[in-house]
Formats: structure tokens, sequence, C-alpha cells
């Protein structure tokens, strides 16, 4: 009688042979804000789910063992990890990390003042603005975002900048309007601030006209009372007599300044300025 021989499998073996599953649920969330993130991609293993409105999600059906863990949200940096999942069921949370942005104004101006009622938008929300020339915004996408300040007396400025996950530093440089340049001038010439006038002046006069020859050539006797801009008009190309030469991209400024002269007379002097920009930065050129 022939016996058969059957072999003995150890448990090890068995655990192989049988395939094990398990179920996995769990939320994702903003680290900055500690909020859930709907609509984000969860995949452990081979399965893959979108989060609801509440950041929350379930995956069935999942290999027992050791399992990847993918995670992606728009604006978030990607997490990747994994899981020990058992038989049954299963928990994980993600946090994700998206950016914030802490940022400082600058004025490109020869002569600089605080920056007031200044607006910074990134990435299509407003930033918190303290003390002028600050800004903070939180829960802000990663990756390339565009910065829009707008302020009184600047030239709207737009900046591209690259936002990693976490805290980001922000400068932004802004330019004055023609206007608000030649007030300035108009402020440092009124009150004899004659080292402030004379860095309004364009270099091509400077090459023609020393500080030391500006100060002497100004008018003492004439007590300035107020200025009244009349307008402004940008000018394709423009002469000056006083430098024989034409200036392009021109900026003609209207105005009229009210002064009393030594004879105790009110004039009213109206004058056309011409100004230039040269590196963001406006000057005034004779004529």
């Amino acid at each position: 009688m022939n016996r058969v021989s059957v072999p003995l499998l150890s448990d090890a073996v068995l655990l192989e042979a049988v395939d094990y599953r398990g179920s996995v649920t769990g939320t994702v969330s903003s680290r900055s804000t500690r909020r859930p993130i709907p609509a984000a991609e969860v995949v452990v293993g081979k399965r893959k789910a979108i989060t609801d409105t509440r950041g929350s999600f379930t995956l069935e059906d999942i290999r027992t063992g050791a399992a990847s863990v993918g995670v992606a949200a728009e604006g978030f940096a990607p997490y990747q990890g994994t899981l020990k999942v058992r038989l049954g069921g299963n928990t994980l949370k993600v946090v994700l990390e998206d950016g914030s942005v802490g940022g400082l104004l600058l004025e490109n101006a020869e002569v600089c003042e605080p920056i007031i009622g200044a607006q910074v938008m990134i990435a299509g929300r407003a930033a918190t603005t303290m003390q002028g020339a600050h800004f903070t915004l939180a829960e802000v996408p990663i990756g390339a975002q565009t910065v829009v300040v707008t302020a009184p007396g600047h030239a709207t400025c737009t900046q591209e900048v690259a936002l990693s996950p976490g805290a980001n530093r922000v400068e932004v440089t802004l330019d004055l309007t023609p206007i608000e340049t030649y007030t300035r001038y108009h402020a440092a010439y009124r009150f004899h601030r004659w080292r402030e006038v004379h860095r309004f002046v364009h270099p091509d006069v400077k090459k023609h006209e020393s500080y030391k020859a500006f100060v002497k050539g100004v008018r003492r006797d004439v007590a300035v009372s107020s200025f009244e801009l009349l307008g402004s008009r940008p000018l394709e190309e423009w002469r000056s007599t006083w430098l024989q030469r034409p200036y392009k991209s021109v900026v003609a400024i209207d105005r009229v300044v009210r002064y009393v002269d030594a004879h105790g007379r009110r004039v009213d002097d109206y004058r056309t300025q011409h100004w230039q920009q040269l590196g963001g930065r406006w000057f005034v050129i004779y004529d």
C-alpha cells in the first residue's frame, strides 16, 4: 500500500498564501491654518481617493503590510510616506505645507518718505499691511505667484515670486510717479534744502552745472507760498534748448508756483518742466 506524503506548511507560508486586506480612513489638512483641504489626491498602495469638503477620505481593499502613501493638493507641497496597513480599519492623518509671506515695501526714490495707504495682493488675495511698509499673508499657495502693489504717489508694481513651503520673505520696490516726484522736489526747493533739490536734477544737466554753480544761481529773493499742478503729458520726444539735444519718453508737468517777490508783489509763475525716468527715478531736464 502506497502512502501519499503531504508536506506540512509553516505558519509563515500560510500567512503569505492568504491575501489579507484592510481599509484606511483619514484627513488632509493645512499646517498653517489647520483647516481641512478638499480635493486633495490621496494614494495608498495602488488605491486612490479624493478628499471631500471636510478633507476626509476612505480607501478600501488595501493589502496589509507596508504601503506607500502619496498626497497632493494644488498650492501645497506634496507628501510622501509609508503606512503599515493592518487587518481591518486604519487611520491616516496628513498635514500639508503651504506658504506664508512676510514682506517689506521699499521706495526707489532720490528722497524717500514713508509709504502710506499701500494695498498688497498676493495670488489674488489681500495681504495685511502694518506700519505702512510691512505686510503679511498666511495660507498662500506655493510655487510661482504674482504680487501686485498699489500705493498713492507710486506706480503700480507687479512682481513674480517663487514661494516655498513655510515662511517666505519678499521685498517689493516701488517707483514714484512723476507728479509725486515733482511734489517732493518742490517741497525741498520751498524750504531751501538745496542738496535734496540738486539730487532731482538730470545727470546730463549736472555735467554742465556743478552743485556749487546750481546753488549760486538759486533765487533767494522770493518766498514761495504754494504751487498747483495743472496736469502732466507724456511726450515721445522733446528737445532741450539748454542742452541742445533731444530726449525720448519725457513727461511734461504743467504747474503754477505762487510766490512773493522782493518788492512784496504776489506772482503766479506758470511754467512747464520736463522730466525723464532713469533707473525707475524721475529727473528734471533744464529747458
